[in-house]
């Protein structure tokens, strides 16, 4: 019996590469269990142990299968992936805050809002262009890379400028639960996004005489928000399933003398008695499902200052920059779980019996968000009357590269 089992290592190679495999890697293969029939062609040799050398030749099988997943070149160079990790991390903690007014500063009573965003992290701007090559990924390896959704936001804001002028506070709250089936019958996405914050006019507004273009002066703004982030995928690469590319034959676990008993069984039944040594018995098949999860799960405190110019009432631009401290971690996990088979070659399927057996496959790694991320941010707010729409836009400058955070604002202000 050969010591490769090429197309079944390579099919976990392939899934490794295509979700992202991560350290700890634990694979655990129950090989299936051949039973001879007391009537078939092996019947005289079941009082040699015959059947105990065949599941023996399967239980070196698995534990070679085991070992070749755990060692091959193409799985271990993804065996590690921690900058995966962290920049899930990141783009989940870069993402709390979306669904807020970034743009006026200046209502009276209180705003309300709907919005939704996303955030992405990725090693560079340049990191879309070299996307164009379909081998970047797997060439690469570990990857900087991110994002986080947050689909439904509702937020609302008070003006405390009777208690303390200047200051005004905001609360938000967002959940959004797709469940497998709902666009697919493979994926599901969960997101929750809850928070406070606080913000204070330092420097306060002035317009031009005929009130065309308003300053809204220099605001400061704190607060605390937490964000989950969690999406699963699971789907079989290959309906048909995957066999191994050698085969347990005869000679595995047969002698010369035991296969000449098998041929006179053989003859004796009405057969030919052609069997040697090469005479394939069966294969190993297998049809693994595959199962992905991402998750971020983190707390941050934004510190920023931003100011806005207002143009013919209607629309405004706002600049800023600021700091977030960011906790919590980002995890990735695969497993992979299928039925293992032993595929009898037709000649023999009346002289053995085969229990299947199974293959699991865990992978997991998690990394902690960058604890200190400066950004800078921008926004363009567009408003008829209370009524006002705002485009958000955040870029962090963050040690391993850099994350985006954009998306869309809706509500009234008074």
């Amino acid at each position: 019996m050969g010591t490769r089992i090429t197309r079944l290592a390579a099919l976990f190679a392939m899934v490794f590469l295509m979700l992202g495999s991560v350290s700890a890697l634990d694979v655990d293969i129950d090989v299936p269990e051949i039973t001879l029939s007391p009537k078939g062609l092996f019947a005289p040799l079941t009082r040699f142990g015959v059947d105990e050398l065949l599941n023996t030749e399967l239980a070196d099988l698995a534990a070679e299968f085991e070992t070749e997943i755990e060692t091959d070149p193409e799985i271990e160079k993804y065996s590690d992936q921690p900058l995966l990790a962290e920049g899930f991390a990141n783009a989940g903690a870069a993402s709390a805050m979306s669904g807020l007014y970034r743009t006026q500063h200046g209502y009276k009573l209180f705003s309300a809002a709907y919005g939704l965003g996303m955030a992405f992290s990725m090693p560079g701007v340049d990191f879309l262009e070299e996307l164009n090559s379909a081998s970047f990924i797997e060439d690469e390896g570990d990857i900087y890379a991110g994002l986080a959704m947050h689909p439904l936001n509702l937020s609302a804001s008070v003006n405390l400028g009777f208690l303390v002028p200047g200051l005004r506070v905001n609360g938000k709250f967002g959940y959004y639960d797709m469940k497998k089936g709902t666009i697919t019958e493979d994926i599901s996405f969960n997101s929750l996004s809850v928070g406070a914050g606080a913000s204070y006019q330092l420097i306060k507004p002035k317009s031009v005489p005929v009130g065309i273009v308003k300053w809204h002066g220099i605001v400061v703004a704190s607060g605390f928000y937490y964000q989950r982030n969690r999406a699963e995928m699971s789907y079989t690469p290959n309906e048909e399933g995957f066999e191994s590319s050698t085969s347990i034959t005869l000679g595995d676990f047969l002698t010369a003398d035991q296969i000449v008993a098998v041929n006179a069984a053989d003859i004796f039944s009405g057969g030919t008695g052609g069997y040697t040594r090469s005479s394939v018995l069966g294969l190993l098949t297998t049809t693994p499902e595959i199962n992905a999860k991402i998750e971020s799960s983190t707390f941050t405190i934004p510190l920023e200052v931003s100011t806005a110019v207002r143009v013919l009432y209607l629309l405004e631009v706002m600049v800023g920059a600021g700091v977030d401290l960011s906790f919590g971690s980002g995890e990735v996990s695969l497993s992979a779980e299928s039925d293992v088979d032993f595929e009898v070659h037709p000649e023999f399927t009346d002289d053995i019996t085969v229990t299947q057996g199974s293959a699991e496959v865990t992978n997991k790694t998690t990394a902690d968000p960058q604890l200190i991320r400066p950004r800078l941010m921008t926004a363009l707010g567009l408003g008829l009357g209370p009524v006002r729409i705002e485009f958000p836009f955040i870029y962090y400058f963050d040690s391993e590269g850099n994350t985006f955070v954009t998306g869309i604002t809706a509500g009234f202000m008074l």
